[in-house]
């Protein structure tokens, strides 16, 4: 028989995993922005049409980025707002959705330099 406090730590420990998991989903190896190696794909151009290729790559992972962090200031939102739902480990809910928010955003200024960059050998003569 379970009395209150140790029902009370099961209910909370029970829903703070449930919980970070929305979060830690969005961090799952194949999605952590910093994780992509390009080194193959960059020593392979050859062509100005390779260089527009990967700058529209770039461009739409800039895009992705910037809709992760759309979606993690959803999360960010939910737990500020609805903080007593969470109890006392909300901050580190928060504080996670906060870093995912600011690797994305570098992760998308990344590719946008990238993107640049590429466009920019596109117009440049050679």
């Amino acid at each position: 028989m379970m009395h209150g406090s140790t029902r009370y730590l099961a209910v909370v420990l029970s829903l703070s995993l449930g919980l970070l998991t929305v979060c830690q989903e969005a961090a799952s190896e194949e999605e952590i922005p910093h994780r992509m190696d390009m080194a193959p794909a960059e020593q392979a151009v050859k062509t100005p049409g390779d260089h527009a290729a990967l700058a529209r790559h770039y461009e739409k992972m800039a895009a992705e980025m910037d809709a992760k962090v759309t979606e993690e200031q959803g999360h960010l939102k939910r737990y500020e707002d609805k903080s007593y739902v969470h109890g006392r480990g909300h901050e580190a809910f928060v504080n996670h959705c906060r870093l995912l928010i600011r690797a994305y955003k570098q992760a998308a200024v990344g590719n946008r330099q990238m993107a640049a960059l590429h466009r920019g050998m596109v117009a440049a003569p050679r």
